[in-house]
This record gives C-alpha cells, structure tokens and sequence, in this order.
C-alpha cells in the first residue's frame, strides 16, 4: 500500500507525470491511498490547494490582465496545436490560444426555405451541434485583447469568419482577419503583419452558391421529380459550384 498523487481537472483524473507545470494549472489535488481508493469508488475526499492548478481555457480567461491574451479562431481542430505551438515560438509575450470552429457555425434553417422570396434575404441559425463549440468560442473572445478569424482563405472559409463575427459583434473592435496558405513560421508572421477586413464579396459569392443550392432542392426538384415520376423518366439533379 503506498500513495499516489493524482490531479482532478473537469472531472478527470491525470497523474503527476501527465501534467506540465509552466503551461497549466489546476485547482484540487486527489491525495489517496490505492486500497482504500479501490474499495471506496465514489467517496474520495478532495483536499484544495491555494493557487494551484487549473486547466488551459480556464488559465487562459483568469491571466494578469497586463499580459496580450490572443484569441486566434481556425476551421480544423487538428490544425489547431500546430498553429498554436508555432504562434508562441514567434511571440513568447503573447498568451495564444487557437480555438477550432469545426466548419461553419451557422447555417440556413433545416426545416423551411429560409430565403425572403421578395427580398432573397437569408435567415440563419446557429447550428444545433455548434453551440457548446461557440459557447467556448464566446467564453474566450470575453478576456481576449485581440480576435483573430484565421479560417480557410477560400470562399466557405471566408463565410466562416463572417458568421464568426456575427456571433461575437460585441468584440468587434478586437477582430482581425489573417489568412495564410501554409503552416509555417514564415506563413504565420505575414499573416500577422497583415490583417484585413472580411471580403463581403467573397462572401456574398458564398451566399449565392448557397442560396440557389436551397431554392433548386426546396423548390425545383419536387417540380422535376413529379414530372419524371409521371413520364417514367429518371433525372439526375446537378448543381454547380
């Protein structure tokens, strides 16, 4: 019977050897013995350290306000840790946390045409399976001193960072919008000496694409389908991008 120390972040348990002190922190320590832990599951008593540990979002909401909390928004989760660990190889001063979107947050409704017919203005909602991810994404914008939408430079990617500014118009003053092709020191720090405003050309394009995308499935393709229905015919609906 000996003792082991195991940290408690949101519910999970981690071993010492698991955990970088200069990057986290955490708030209880689990100190308990591995019989009496084995025999009673559930029970475990937490004992609190002053100023300890916490986990990485919530260390990066509750830094000095003194130090640039840097909030860079991005569409791939898996791109997300690259691009963080070379952000802060370029400015250690700066606090970077690179938060994924996975995709668009927004969409048009599911459940009717969402499109004025007298104006083709279009409605969107935020997507039943992206609001915790904009909950956190909102959480983080909160004590950021600068918003960057870092998505994809192309057209969906463009719509993206719209719909992402939608939802956080509060920080408007602290967005910036950064593109790069490639992940690289190099591709990064331009990216960064070079922010713009959003292309609402580029993204009007996008809305277009998916406007005419919803009137052809909502409202032609019945259409098509009861005629070819009716002549026997087979129809094969094509949509260009």
């Amino acid at each position: 019977d000996f003792e082991v120390f195991c940290y408690r972040v949101n519910g999970e348990s981690f071993f010492r050897d698991q955990l970088d002190d200069t990057k986290l922190e955490f708030t209880r320590v689990l100190c308990c013995h591995t019989q009496s832990a084995e025999k009673h599951r559930g029970n475990i008593k937490f004992q609190r350290y002053k100023n300890r540990y916490k986990e990485r979002d919530t260390h990066f909401n509750s830094m000095n306000h003194s130090m640039n909390k840097v909030l860079v928004l991005v569409e791939s989760p898996a791109k997300a840790k690259t691009i963080e660990k070379l952000l802060v190889s370029i400015d250690p001063s700066h606090h970077y946390l690179v938060l994924a979107s996975f995709g668009h947050v927004c969409d048009m409704p599911q459940k009717t045409l969402g499109i004025d017919s007298r104006t083709l203005e279009i409605t969107y909602e935020v997507k039943h399976d992206k609001r915790a991810v904009l909950k956190k994404i909102k959480d983080a914008a909160t004590t950021a001193s600068i918003i960057y939408l870092a998505s994809d430079a192309d057209r969906e990617g463009e719509s993206i960072a719209w719909h992402l500014s939608r939802q956080l118009k509060k920080h408007k003053s602290k967005m910036q919008r950064i593109t790069f092709q490639e992940i690289t020191l190099t591709a990064l720090k331009h990216a960064l000496s070079t922010p713009r405003q959003i292309d609402m050309p580029l993204v009007m394009a996008q809305q277009g694409r998916r406007a005419i995308d919803r009137i052809v499935g909502y409202k032609v393709s019945p259409l098509l389908w009861n005629a070819a229905e009716f002549k026997g015919v087979h129809v094969v609906i094509v949509t260009g991008k």
